[in-house]
């Protein structure tokens, strides 16, 4: 058996400036089908799933890079989502079905500030309203996608500061 498969990606930008631009992005992608193992209560194989997602977004850096902001939203439109699940009577086996369509908004937000030389702050957000817009055997309308957490943050510090000479610690 083989795959081959070919998928569009389309992107405009705009640069403003060396350190600003703004963007749009329209791009399908796919997971491969595969099989379910052992001989559980369902299908023994699923099909590819396929997603086209539609983004807009900016990048800028300001004071000679000392602040960047990143931020995007996206829009996912998702078919035959692949979704993973323990059917009644499976013994604990999991089996993959292809589980009708899903879709959503979503966004990424990021910020850089280089306050000082060698510190560095980072915090990022991202918010994935994804649903199922299908029933299935174990989603029903409206239900999240697995694995996408609907909100996701981070934070981080990081400074640098030569230790022995040039050497960076």
């Amino acid at each position: 058996s083989s795959l081959h498969s070919v998928k569009p990606r389309f992107n405009l930008r705009y640069e403003f400036s060396q350190g600003s631009m703004v963007y749009l992005n329209a791009a399908e992608g796919f997971r491969s089908g595969g099989f379910n193992i052992g001989t559980p209560p369902g299908p023994t194989t699923f099909a590819p799933d396929h997603i086209w997602t539609y983004e807009a977004g900016t990048k800028q850096q300001f004071l000679d890079r000392k602040l960047e902001f990143d931020g995007a939203v996206y829009y996912s439109d998702w078919k035959d989502v692949q979704s993973a699940f323990f059917p009644p009577g499976s013994a604990g086996i999991v089996v993959t079905e292809n589980a009708g369509k899903a879709s959503g908004w979503g966004a990424d937000l990021s910020a850089i500030a280089r306050p000082i030389a060698g510190l560095m702050l980072t915090a990022t957000y991202g918010r994935n309203d994804i649903k199922f817009k299908t029933d299935t055997a174990d989603k029903s309308v409206g239900d999240p996608v697995d694995y996408a957490p609907r909100r996701s943050y981070s934070a981080s510090i990081d400074y640098r500061h030569p230790v022995l000479g040039r050497t960076a610690g």
